[in-house]
């Protein structure tokens, strides 16, 4: 029979694993499991360099509206801070654009430096501002009719006060939805209500859809892709005028590029950069 030292040592070691795999894999759980929970408090603006708004005033500026759930918010691997003329616009203020970006849920990393970056390297635009209020774990419903909603709302009215013209909306969501299982039309619906909601403040600006589903958590899909999810998101661009398609994030899926298996890596935020820089120069063309 077994001794009760060793019993006690099994319990020991089985404790010591099983806290383990919970810091590991619990908390990436809960990003999709979790309902729709309030944003983090953003940094504050006192640890931020600030920018005369005048400095937006000439040259060809691009000024992006950035929605959606975590992999447009504050959740990838590594922190950037803008090396060019890329700012953060939040509360009225514009900031040097580094990570984690005002507005947006989460203190990690976001594409969005890097991409404003590389527009302006590429002759793009002179200067990129991104207003980003994407929040984590955030389903389609809450931005058309729940919490996400009031934000938007606050959002636009804030750059309507301003006289505020946006050149871009990005949009990044539909993991949360893959995990829900919500249909094809009531997805297409709702970003419909969203985008009328936006066109409602008098911005016509071209709104991009990312094609974004996967999610490593969800039931009876072994490869994480939400086809139902993935359909509505191009009928959607091919039913509304000025809606173009973003970047397929459904292509960066390896453990390379999804650090913890949900948000980017390093090298997934270059990958999916890159294919925000592909989408927003095709349109132009």
């Amino acid at each position: 029979m077994m001794t009760n030292k060793i019993k006690y040592v099994m319990i020991i070691l089985l404790c010591f694993t099983a806290g383990i795999l919970f810091q590991k894999y619990i908390p990436d759980i809960i990003i999709f499991l979790k309902p729709e929970t309030s944003a983090e408090k953003p940094f504050q603006e006192s640890t931020r360099t600030p920018v005369d708004m005048n400095n937006i005033k000439t040259g060809r500026v691009m000024f992006a509206l950035v929605i959606g759930q975590s992999n447009a918010a504050n959740y990838g691997e590594i922190l950037y801070r803008s090396k060019h003329s890329v700012y953060n616009y939040y509360d009225g203020r514009l900031y040097i654009a580094e990570d984690p970006l005002l507005g947006a849920s989460g203190t990690k990393g976001s594409v969005w430096g890097m991409l404003g970056d590389s527009l302006i390297e590429k002759g793009y635009c002179d200067k990129v501002i991104f207003v980003s209020i994407a929040v984590g774990s955030t389903s389609i419903g809450c931005w058309s009719d729940g919490r996400c909603s009031i934000i938007l709302k606050e959002t636009m009215n804030e750059l309507k006060k301003n006289n505020i013209k946006l050149t871009h909306i990005f949009w990044h969501q539909g993991e949360e939805d893959n995990y829900n299982n919500t249909p094809a039309d009531i997805y297409k619906s709702r970003l419909k209500k969203i985008l009328d909601t936006i066109r409602g403040y008098g911005e016509d600006a071209p709104l991009f859809v990312s094609i974004a589903s996967f999610n490593p958590w969800v039931k009876g899909k072994p490869e994480g892709i939400g086809y139902e999810i993935r359909r509505a998101q191009k009928e959607f661009i091919k039913e509304n005028r000025n809606v173009f398609i973003g970047p397929d994030t459904d292509t960066i899926v390896s453990s390379f590029d999804r650090f913890d298996r949900v948000h980017f890596s390093e090298s997934g935020m270059k990958k999916y950069s890159q294919l925000w820089i592909n989408s927003i120069i095709r349109r132009r063309k």
